[in-house]
């Protein structure tokens, strides 16, 4: 054994075991070194892919949460003008109740003649009708009144005005009632204030909507939007 080793052979033998070792090592470094691309790669892949899906959610959550203020801010813009909608109505019933005596007469006389139109050519028993008006109206349409205001609407087929012992629970106008021939059913005509009020209501809500939301011009003098009034001074 020591005469083999002593030809050289323990060498030769040392030699390619070295060079086996180091090829399996540089193999391995290789191989290590490929993995060690391979993850980053895909790290690097994964990180990319999670910024496109994190900016891909970011922007869902954004417009959503946009759609959803748009939405409230609709909302609010809708209640807003209901508000102030409702705010006008008040006013216009309140200026109604404010109204005198004689212009309370005048309203009267006015929608009772508007009434006495609507109802014209209609057969009425004697050619009567009946005004039901609020306990304070009432006293505004005593027997020389409605004698005065059936004379006015003798052309419509009016021969005489009776007022309803029963006031109306109504904030003022008239509601008017014609009996028909042969007893059948009276007919009416609402023309109470809040009946019209309802009505202008429903017929003037779009118009004045629109004029809610439309911007409103600037006054004369008036500062602009972004420039303050010593600026607008000095121009």
């Amino acid at each position: 054994m020591t005469a083999i080793v002593g030809t050289g052979l323990e060498g030769y033998i040392k030699r390619n075991a070295r060079e086996q070792a180091l090829s399996r090592i540089a193999g391995a470094d290789a191989e290590a070194r490929r993995l060690v691309e391979r993850g980053e790669h895909r790290a690097t892949a994964l990180r990319q892919q999670a910024a496109v899906d994190s900016a891909l959610a970011s922007q869902i959550v954004r417009q959503r949460t946009l759609a959803q203020a748009a939405l409230e801010a609709q909302a609010l813009r809708l209640q807003r003008r209901e508000a102030v909608l409702q705010q006008v109505w008040q006013r216009a019933t309140e200026r109604l109740a404010a109204l005198a005596a004689e212009e309370r007469r005048a309203g009267l006389v006015a929608l009772v003649t508007d009434a006495a139109a609507q109802l014209a050519g209609l057969q009425t028993e004697g050619g009567e009708l009946t005004l039901q008006v609020n306990a304070a109206d009432a006293v505004l349409l005593d027997a020389a009144a409605l004698d005065a205001l059936a004379a006015q609407l003798a052309p419509l087929g009016i021969a005489r005005l009776a007022l309803a012992p029963q006031p109306a629970d109504i904030a003022g106008g008239v509601i008017v009632s014609a009996p028909t021939a042969a007893g059948r059913a009276r007919r009416l005509v609402d023309n109470s204030w809040d009946e019209r009020l309802r009505l202008a209501y429903d017929a003037l809500r779009d118009d004045i909507y629109h004029l809610l939301a439309a911007p409103l011009e600037a006054e004369p003098g008036a500062p602009q939007p972004g420039v303050s009034p010593h600026d607008q001074g000095a121009r």
